[in-house]
């Protein structure tokens, strides 16, 4: 397997500076120059909102661009039994996928020369004494997969990071699925030699995740996908290779603010990319051009329909997909191409669309610098992680819950629904 290189001390040391900048100088900036609710970038925000909100920005356009390495796990990392006894959660391996791929997927994994590995899995859900558990599944069980975001460059799977917040929370509120599976997907990186890990090597990942659960024992109508952000996009992708290649139906299909655009098609006046720069945490960072986009691309066209399914400029379809619960927030950069997705996703799918978009509210809460042994300490990053999203965000997750457990609720319980 692949072995990262150490983090030399002068970069660990410059991310402290980093750090303890925001929080001595940027911070008392941000508190002084929201003060008054008109100058706060959404003036019915609380003071914690808005201070949360230029925060979470600055993690994500500048801290984690610069320090990538320190915002993501090592995914060769094996967590040992007093740190999933600390989190309450399990960990397993999946073993190296076996067999070729099909179609498109396969093709790309050739050319890109993808090297397979046995794919890191967090449990989240009902423990033993030991923090692990048998994980096969028991006759009829339901769970969900996970993906989570952070750009395709940042992130990870872990409970230290702000996104286990929706599988662990999903764990809690839904009835009928008491497990969650969370990937740790390799990232992409890109130097001025190369990138590693580009596309489709996530996907990899991904579809040796769900096989994973397949050898479990898990009937593919029982899982459910689950991706946030990049996740979400992650989750399109997997969804489509699996009802495509394989022809297989599942539970459902779960899109927490996903990016589904990695082209320019929605980068013109008017549109959200463009109208909520300046009112979303991810502002331009995942613009065509970034670096997260160039590090996952490694030059290849976005205009592929497992990268950018809501592109304007190809129409891919979305027969067989599952049951799908799609959310969004008002003032995301990804609005107009989640809207898309929903238009081309309404009346083509099996069981229907849920659309559920909230308002005055960004893009979700990003991966902020991870907890990670012999990197970061928790003391150092605690001033990060600020839910500042609430209770949108809860009340988010338990409508995701009902919608799991389908249960049937008044259209005005959803804040948009279709």
């Amino acid at each position: 397997m692949d072995r990262p290189k150490p983090i030399p001390i002068g970069r660990k040391l410059a991310a402290v500076a980093s750090l303890a900048y925001a929080k001595l100088v940027l911070l008392a900036y941000w508190i002084v120059s929201n003060l008054i609710p008109s100058w706060r970038e959404n003036p019915t925000w609380t003071l914690r909102r808005a201070v949360g909100f230029r925060l979470s920005g600055w993690a994500v356009s500048e801290f984690s661009q610069k320090f990538q390495e320190l915002c993501s796990r090592d995914f060769n990392a094996e967590p040992d039994e007093e740190e999933l006894k600390r989190w309450n959660v399990g960990f397993a391996r999946t073993e190296k996928l076996e067999g070729p791929l099909t179609g498109e997927v396969g093709r790309l994994e050739k050319e890109v020369d993808v090297k397979r590995m046995k794919v890191g899995v967090y449990w989240y859900g009902p423990q033993d004494d030991n923090g692990r558990q048998n994980y096969c599944a028991a006759p009829g069980e339901r769970v969900l997969l996970f993906f989570h975001g952070g750009k395709y460059v940042i992130g990870t799977a872990h409970p230290s990071d702000m996104t286990s917040f929706i599988p662990s929370q999903l764990c809690n509120f839904a009835r009928t699925v008491q497990r969650v599976a969370a990937v740790e997907y390799r990232l992409s990186s890109m130097t001025a030699d190369a990138a590693t890990y580009p596309f489709p090597t996530a996907l990899i990942d991904a579809i040796t995740s769900f096989r994973y659960l397949l050898d479990l024992g898990f009937d593919p109508v029982n899982i459910f996908i689950v991706g946030d952000s990049a996740g979400g996009n992650l989750a399109l992708a997997l969804t489509r290779y699996l009802v495509e290649e394989e022809r297989l139906s599942l539970a459902g299909l779960i899109l927490l603010s996903p990016w589904c655009d990695l082209t320019s098609s929605h980068s013109r006046p008017g549109l959200s990319r463009q109208m909520n720069v300046e009112k979303d945490v991810l502002g331009s960072a995942i613009d065509p051009g970034s670096y997260a986009t160039n590090a996952f691309l490694c030059g290849m066209s976005p205009e592929n329909r497992y990268i950018s399914p809501s592109c304007k400029w190809i129409h891919p379809s979305f027969r067989g997909f599952p049951r799908t619960y799609l959310a969004a927030g008002e003032m995301e950069v990804f609005l107009d191409e989640i809207r898309t997705l929903k238009s081309r996703m309404e009346g083509a799918i099996n069981g229907g669309l849920v659309y559920d978009e909230t308002p005055g509210a960004p893009h979700g809460e990003p991966p902020l610098p991870c907890h990670r042994k012999a990197r970061l300490s928790p003391e150092t990053v605690d001033f990060c992680v600020i839910s500042f999203m609430e209770p949108e965000r809860s009340q988010l997750v338990t409508r995701v819950a009902e919608w799991i457990d389908d249960v049937q609720q008044p259209a005005d319980n959803y804040l948009i629904c279709v």
